[in-house]
């Protein structure tokens, strides 16, 4: 399969998969004359940093798991669950503060609301 064949697969460019391949995301791929050979475990490994970035985590956070991919199951699960709950935990703050910020503008915005009421 060509790259680019490859890349539209996933909906990404072939620059990234070239990153990807460059920061080890993917492996080296072996080569059939001028085209990458793409094999089941570019397939899984390309699915599984997909759906990696769909829940937000970031590359670097993904180079962190993919050490584990090719570890026993239950490593690469107890490796996965760090990184997701260190995750969840961050996005858990970002909505608090969010929360928070919310309830001031909404306070604020009240505050408009009864100058204009008092000013009529």
């Amino acid at each position: 399969m060509r790259i680019g064949a490859f890349s539209k697969q996933y909906n990404v460019t072939e620059r990234t998969i070239r990153h990807y391949e460059s920061i080890g995301l993917l492996p080296t791929l072996a080569r059939n004359g001028r085209y990458r050979v793409f094999e089941q475990d570019a397939h899984q490994r390309m699915t599984f940093i997909t759906r990696c970035k769909q829940i937000g985590l970031t590359l670097s956070e993904i180079s962190e798991l993919i050490p584990f991919f090719d570890a026993p199951k239950g490593e690469r699960c107890k490796a996965s669950l760090k990184v997701i709950a260190e995750k969840k935990a961050s996005l858990t703050h970002e909505i608090e503060q969010k929360r928070a910020l919310l309830a001031r503008i909404e306070q604020l915005e009240q505050e408009v609301q009864q100058r204009i009421s008092n000013s009529c």
